[in-house]
């Protein structure tokens, strides 16, 4: 019987990074005070919602077509590789990434994943510069390219992370070494071979 190939994977906010990436998105594009007071007042009303519901991806996909609608997806990329480059290459923790440079050296038949509820537009560009396979949150967008607002799939989160990671990976021929910080990545405990939590 063949051996089952590993597959190291890495929820990205608060693993790999310092702080949430959505979060520093929201600040980066919303750069004056006033701007983000508006932002967060109109806000207010769908994230109680959230809260209350114990469900944030209505109130992050809320945000996002505040700031996206409309908007093609080409130029999204864009301004997200300067958000990246800018704003959130900074905060990425340097063991996170040693780690996984070493993984890479040391093990080049194991593959990495990053997964993440954070969305592809920003995330991509963290997956490129490590050089991992990548499994998010995807919005969705018309046949002009242009975001309608929605989500193409669900909010990347909890069981739906083991839900996707599966899809993509099958258990029968591979096996999982995962990284997470919060009760949403506790979910990839049952999967996987070695799970670790706030390992850096």
């Amino acid at each position: 019987m063949d051996s089952k190939q590993t597959i190291h994977v890495f929820d990205v906010d608060g693993t790999i990074t310092v702080s949430d990436s959505f979060m520093e998105l929201l600040r980066y594009f919303n750069s004056s005070k006033l701007d983000w007071f508006y932002t967060w007042l109109r806000a207010t009303p769908v994230l109680v919602s959230g809260i209350l519901r114990r469900d944030l991806a209505e109130a992050k996909l809320f945000l996002l077509s505040r700031l996206w609608k409309g908007k093609r997806q080409q130029d999204i990329y864009h301004d997200c590789f300067f958000f990246f480059n800018n704003r959130m290459k900074p905060y990425l923790r340097l063991k996170a990434c040693a780690h996984i440079e070493q993984l890479q050296q040391n093990k080049p038949d194991e593959k990495i994943v990053l997964l993440s509820a954070s969305c592809r537009e920003w995330i991509i560009h963290l997956a490129i510069y490590l050089d991992a396979d990548l499994i998010c949150t995807e919005l969705k967008y018309d046949e002009q390219q242009q975001f309608t607002g929605l989500y193409a799939t669900p909010n990347c989160k909890g069981i739906e992370k083991k839900r996707r990671l599966l899809e993509k990976y099958p258990a029968d021929k591979f096996e999982f070494v995962s990284y997470g910080n919060t009760s949403g990545d506790k979910a990839l405990r049952c999967i996987s071979k070695q799970f670790f939590y706030r390992y850096f």
